[in-house]
């Protein structure tokens, strides 16, 4: 045998010794990180006329996440904008934003490079808003006044008035239907008006809706919702009352106030609760609630900019069906 065939008789089993002891070994490609679950129960609120804050849930299964990443656009447009969190921030601010306009916003979870579903999809709008925080005292005291008219007229501040003024007001604070059981009301709810939701001025109660309550809640910032006020056609107008509310903690609601040519204005409502305990403030005419609002200073603006909303999905989907 030539010494040239005995080398490749050497190479070749010196390749195979090669090749069985590679795959011998116990070795492995790199591990795929595993995804977590989707981020649960996104809500939104609007800041600023430029911005939206967004706050979510941990997801429920899957791998702890690394960060988060918060992916919105204007409605109708495929362009994606991203915001990177981390893992352990449950709630950020949008940015930049333009006013009027509907953002749709979802969140994802990530472990590394692996990506969870999206979260629920909420859509909301920045919006302009005005705050304040008022007094409103009890029905035996006739100089403070009961009411608070939030949208007195373009470019005003909230005001509290007296009940000469109560076809302003959009909430009261209402013991005069019961001293025993104190409400926050619509007025036309109350019996500061007659049977046909006059007041002593001969002057028709403002008609407020009401929408979602809200418990353990310290401050307006803390209502956050999916979906804004949905004005309803009848049923709407409330009176809850204060003695029934449970917990320590404040209690807020939305509430939607209906101008004389239809349009709606818009506003978070914040009542306080007393260090006894209580909502109600003080003792006898000095007795009081305190309210904070946050409210659109723009006609027909609500949080999410629902009725917007509502006819861009209507006109949407007449464009599907003429498709």
């Amino acid at each position: 045998m030539s010494k040239y065939l005995f080398n490749i008789k050497t190479m070749i089993a010196a390749i195979c010794a090669i090749a069985v002891i590679g795959c011998n070994e116990n070795t492995t490609g790199p591990v795929n990180p595993t995804a977590p679950g989707a981020p649960d129960s996104l809500m939104a609120q609007s800041v600023s006329q430029t911005s939206i804050g967004v706050k979510w849930k941990a997801p429920l299964a899957g791998a702890t996440p690394t960060s988060y990443s918060v992916e919105y656009n204007e409605m109708g447009s495929a362009t994606t904008m991203k915001k990177s969190v981390g893992s352990t921030t449950l709630m950020t601010e949008l940015t930049g934003l333009t006013d009027g306009m509907i953002y749709e916003v979802k969140v994802y979870a990530l472990n590394d490079t692996a990506r969870s579903f999206a979260s629920n999809m909420v859509s909301w709008a920045p919006a302009r808003r005005g705050s304040g925080t008022f007094f409103l005292y009890t029905s035996n005291n006739k100089t403070k006044g009961s009411g608070l008219s939030i949208f007195r007229q373009a470019n005003a501040n909230p005001a509290v008035l007296t009940i000469d003024k109560g076809d302003e007001w959009d909430i009261c604070f209402d013991d005069l239907t019961s001293a025993s059981d104190p409400r926050i009301a619509s007025p036309g709810q109350t019996n500061f008006v007659d049977a046909n939701y006059k007041f002593s001025n001969g002057k028709e109660a403002r008609t407020t809706y009401w929408g979602a309550k809200f418990s353990g809640v310290n401050s307006l910032d803390d209502i956050y919702e999916t979906a804004a006020l949905s004005v309803p056609a009848t049923g709407g107008e409330k009176f809850y009352s204060l003695g029934s509310i449970g917990g320590t903690t404040n209690w807020g609601s939305v509430i939607a106030s209906k101008n004389a040519d239809g349009t709606y204005n818009f506003a978070k409502v914040l009542v306080h609760r007393a260090t006894t305990g209580i909502f109600v403030n003080g003792s006898g005419t000095e007795q009081y609630i305190e309210v904070s609002v946050s409210y659109q200073t723009v006609a027909n603006v609500p949080y999410a900019l629902k009725m917007k909303l509502d006819q861009a999905l209507s006109a949407h989907a007449a464009q599907k069906l003429n498709d």
